[in-house]
């Protein structure tokens, strides 16, 4: 298994989908705002509700993340963010609220995945009026309970 220890080393990795996949993540979905009060610092809006992605859900996202358009953006911003003891860890990437309405809740016709339909609709209806309360980013964070992930970058002897 990745050890948190192993992450807070490798603090100049690039982390990309690939490697949140077999961490099995739960999924957070946040509103924020594109002009933090301090450089460096993101801010929600506070009046929003994250949305939560698990199981089977979370697995949808990452299949869609991985094909979708914005897949160079996340790959680029995605580090490790907070960590809380020995057995949780969250990754975060930013991405644009257009780019994320775009990508993740538009209808394609062309998808035959019946989990990422209904992923799509689920974020489409729990976003809806992010846009009109001032979201103009989304953080997209990735819980992972190291724990419970499989060994991922290392292969057994």
């Amino acid at each position: 298994m990745l050890t948190l220890k192993e992450i807070l080393e490798n603090r100049n990795r690039r982390w990309t989908l690939d490697d949140m996949s077999p961490l099995r993540p739960g999924i957070h979905v946040w509103g924020m705002y594109a002009k933090p009060p301090m450089p460096g610092m993101t801010r929600l809006v506070e009046e929003l509700s994250p949305v939560m992605l698990l199981d089977e859900q979370a697995d949808a996202f990452l299949r869609l993340a991985s094909k979708s358009g914005v897949r160079i953006a996340i790959d680029s911003d995605l580090h490790p963010s907070t960590h809380d003891g020995e057995a949780g860890v969250s990754f975060s990437a930013v991405i644009s609220f257009a780019a994320f309405r775009e990508f993740f809740c538009g209808d394609d016709e062309a998808d035959l995945d019946p989990g990422v339909s209904a992923l799509r609709s689920l974020l489409r209806w729990q976003t809806i009026g992010w846009g009109s309360a001032g979201a103009d980013n989304v953080d997209i964070r990735f819980n992972c309970n190291l724990s419970a992930a499989p060994r991922v970058g290392r292969k057994s002897t």
